[in-house]
């Protein structure tokens, strides 16, 4: 006979409804769990009748939390998270100013900080306008950025745009040089989850090189002449691919069309 033995784990959970709530709290809970159970069956044994509506929110579809301050995205087993976060867990939504309900985040709400730069890109249609949604969760990993940066999921959907509408990119590598909450201001995020993963921070400074050699491009008068030299000396970047040096065998992106 095969007996599967019970573990437990200690929670605090935050718990919030914005329909109905004023203020966010934590529920404590003793909750048991079995060797083969995944995250998602944890998430699913939690108690709600404590919570708003008697419900406990949380994605099962897109499965993303914050336990004892690192991002979880992944449906892993709870044995192995146990090996690395002990037995005591806070979770907690990645956003708690974009909450909808306990681990449920709004993705409306987080969307209007985009307004502007929607007002600005007419070439975008709304099925592509909803597509953000599909990225902005990673715009919460990391909880330090200050409050007029576009995000990281934000700076990944541009190149998702840039992808879709190749005639466009200069408006969406001006977008990403806004020097207030522009790309430059970008923070790494591979430590900031579990398991580390650093392919966030790989696409980042991807795009970072991408604008930098767009910025080097020598058209006469143009905006952004020289602005990759600065830039570099300013944060003293170690880009992926380095970068070329403009002659005519070797033309910047924007001049050579690969842009």
């Amino acid at each position: 006979m095969i007996i599967n033995a019970k573990r437990r784990i200690f929670l605090s959970v935050f718990a919030f409804d914005s329909r109905f709530d004023y203020q966010s709290g934590y529920l404590r809970y003793d909750v048991d769990y079995k060797e083969e159970d995944t995250l998602l069956d944890f998430l699913g044994n939690i108690p709600t009748g404590d919570f708003g509506n008697k419900e406990f929110g949380y994605d099962k579809e897109f499965l993303h939390v914050r336990i004892n301050d690192k991002c979880v995205f992944d449906n892993l087993k709870v044995s192995e998270l146990v090996k690395h976060f002990g037995s005591e867990w806070t979770l907690d939504p990645l956003s708690k100013k974009y909450c909808k309900k306990d681990l449920l985040l709004n993705y409306d709400m987080a969307l209007n900080f985009y307004e502007g730069f929607f007002a600005s890109a007419s070439f975008i249609y709304p099925g592509e306008k909803e597509e953000l949604k599909n990225f902005i969760s990673m715009n919460f990993i990391s909880e330090h950025h200050s409050e007029d940066y576009f995000g990281d999921g934000f700076f990944l959907y541009l190149k998702w745009l840039m992808n879709r509408h190749p005639m466009q990119k200069r408006h969406i590598l001006k977008t990403m040089a806004s020097k207030r909450g522009g790309i430059m201001d970008y923070t790494p995020t591979a430590s900031l989850m579990y398991p580390p993963n650093n392919s966030i921070d790989v696409e980042i400074e991807n795009l970072q090189t991408l604008f930098l050699n767009a910025s080097k491009c020598p058209v006469k008068k143009g905006e952004w002449v020289g602005l990759g030299n600065k830039i570099e000396g300013r944060y003293k970047l170690k880009p992926i691919h380095k970068l070329p040096n403009i002659t005519e065998k070797s033309r910047c992106p924007i001049m050579s069309g690969k842009m």
